[in-house]
């Protein structure tokens, strides 16, 4: 491989990327920790006291949509997320490999965008109903806004990534800086 640096369309030592980032993993922090701390008690509460946990779903639902959505953005971010990469890892022709690549990139980022969009509708469908959880009452529009905003977050994502590997790809269509999954 020749000595090449990795283009960039946002410089990841921005002041606003690092908040952002510290945001998902402060959500994804506090998300894993409460969920385990609800089933802990939960389940403390009804084999040791004999006790049932009133609402102990609702609250769990809201903090695994939380979870699950921000950690998905995180790994759209770092690039972790599930993906079958099994055709490019066989290609031999560079170049084929990389266009099938930047194929595969635009594809997600589109199927990011119009995920984005029905996430959007259903949060304003969610607004517009305001709809609750069975036993607490709890706005729906809570793990739906979780929905929206990790939809949003992928899409972004994604979106950055596919404009940099396009933008590699026409500045030297023979690198094999379009297959690392390094994040910087």
């Amino acid at each position: 491989m020749q000595n090449e640096q990795r283009i960039m369309l946002i410089d990841r030592n921005k002041a606003w990327w690092r908040v952002l980032l510290r945001f998902q993993r402060a959500i994804m922090f506090i998300s894993v920790v409460s969920v385990i701390l609800l089933i802990s008690s939960g389940a403390v509460m009804r084999y040791v006291f004999k006790m049932d946990f009133y609402g102990i779903e609702d609250v769990t639902l809201v903090v695994a949509f939380w979870l699950y959505f921000i950690g998905g953005a995180y790994g759209s971010y770092s690039k972790n997320h599930v993906s079958a990469e099994v055709i490019p890892n066989y290609m031999k022709n560079k170049k084929s490999r990389n266009i099938v690549l930047i194929i595969k990139t635009v594809m997600t980022a589109t199927l990011n965008w119009i995920f984005t969009y029905w996430a959007f509708m259903l949060l304003m469908w969610g607004f517009e109903r305001f709809g609750r959880t069975a036993t607490l009452g709890i706005p729906l529009v809570i793990p739906q806004s979780a929905l929206f905003i990790g939809m949003l977050l992928m899409s972004f994502y994604t979106t950055i990534y596919a404009i940099e590997d396009i933008m590699q790809f026409m500045k030297n269509n023979q690198t094999d800086l379009i297959m690392k999954k390094e994040v910087l």
